[in-house]
């Protein structure tokens, strides 16, 4: 044989194995494709009757691949698995009606599976249904929203939103501070890894009447504990006082005491002064020494709570008979009763008031009249811009009438 037929012969060959191996390849990828593609999606086909003819549909096998938008596992109580056929799953809540498994989301999205769980399961049901609808839609609304809206489109929106959450807070009359600490703590809350975020505002209530329970029943509770801790742990004083508050006449107990602060930020500690009101008593037809013993007694002492009160090193009133009478005020009665000894402040602004008002006192009548009349001359608003005026004109500091009244 020639040297140009022997390699005729030889590139014939290496074409024939080369070509070989590639169908060999293909048909492996193909065989890998299908096994890839039915482990994944579970979707085979399947002969089905519809209007009276057979024809080839893609079904979806029954899976937990169903329930992957539901954060809660609620779906899984009752979207179950058809016994008779891995195509088919059964509603409980309907029923037992029978369906396509691929048609779940479908059908718990209906109005008929709605008002069978209201009726069947009742209100907190169908709470759970509207979060798992939530969840689902969300879930795929994200799979298209940044495809519909450009980048500039959403920031503008969620500019919107900022400003429309901080006019609604100056609105109900909330300081700046006020505004920036909800600020932080709701963003604090949308960033924690617990997977629900805000979602509470959709499903939670804001009634007024149902918070003040709330706070009556469930928080005040835990805070007054939390408070009794902290007398325990601490030396503290404490301040007492009575007003009328419309046609009632309440007392207000509030605690003063040394407390360390932890900053999450920087993860320092800060020592900082706690001033917190501790009860509200109203007052009935007495309100003598004894009373405010007490109400002493009930509030800040949690009845006698010995741990509490030998923690108690002082405490601040006005000027009442009721409360400093040598015999049976207030005072003497607390310092018998107590074993240390407890310092007592008098209410530093009560006592200049009436500093101020026994001094005016001295003053001749004309004196107290021509000071009544400035401070009524300068109530006015457009007076007092007068006034601004011709001293800066002048060169002067701008120098105000302090409001005057009969009584602190």
């Amino acid at each position: 044989m020639s040297t140009k037929a022997t390699k005729k012969v030889f590139f014939n060959k290496k074409r024939q194995d080369s070509q070989e191996t590639k169908e060999e390849s293909k048909e492996s990828n193909q065989k890998k494709s299908r096994n890839s593609r039915k482990s994944t999606t579970s979707i085979e086909t399947e002969p089905s009757q519809m209007d009276g003819k057979k024809e080839n549909i893609h079904l979806t096998s029954f899976s937990e691949n169903l329930f992957r938008f539901d954060k809660e596992k609620y779906m899984e109580t009752f979207i179950l698995e058809d016994k008779t056929s891995k195509y088919h799953c059964i509603c409980d809540i309907c029923n037992k009606e029978k369906f396509y498994a691929q048609y779940a989301i479908q059908h718990i999205k209906s109005k008929k599976h709605r008002d069978n769980t209201e009726k069947n399961k009742g209100k907190r049901a169908l709470i759970k249904l509207d979060k798992l609808l939530d969840s689902i839609n969300e879930a795929k609304g994200s799979l298209y929203q940044d495809d519909k809206k450009t980048r500039g489109q959403i920031e503008e929106e969620e500019t919107k939103k900022y400003l429309e959450f901080i006019a609604f807070a100056l609105s109900q009359r909330l300081s700046f501070l006020q505004i920036a600490k909800l600020g932080s703590f709701l963003r604090e809350m949308l960033t924690r890894k617990d997977g629900i975020g805000l979602n509470f505002f959709k499903y939670q209530s804001f009634d007024r009447d149902f918070i003040s329970n709330l706070a009556s029943e469930c928080f005040r509770p835990f805070l007054l504990d939390n408070l009794k801790q902290k007398l325990t742990e601490n030396k503290f004083s404490f301040s007492i006082d009575s007003s009328t508050v419309a046609g009632e006449n309440l007392c207000a107990v509030k605690v003063k005491f040394l407390d360390q602060d932890y900053d999450n930020n920087t993860g320092q500690r800060t020592t900082k002064i706690c001033n917190q009101v501790i009860g509200v008593k109203k007052l009935g037809q007495s309100s003598n020494a004894q009373t405010f013993a007490d109400i002493i007694k009930e509030k800040i002492l949690f009845n006698n709570n010995m741990e509490i009160k030998k923690n108690i090193i002082g405490l601040t009133t006005d000027r009442a008979q009721t409360l400093l009478g040598d015999q049976a005020g207030l005072i003497t009665l607390l310092r018998k009763d107590f074993d240390q000894q407890i310092f007592h402040l008098p209410d530093p602004c009560h006592s200049l008031s009436l500093v101020i008002k026994h001094s005016l006192g001295m003053l001749p009548e004309e004196i107290r009249t021509f000071i009544s009349d400035i401070n009524n001359y300068f109530a006015s608003p457009q007076r007092k811009e007068k006034l601004k005026a011709i001293q800066k004109e002048g060169g002067y500091s701008i120098l105000m009438p302090i409001r005057y009244v009969k009584t602190r």
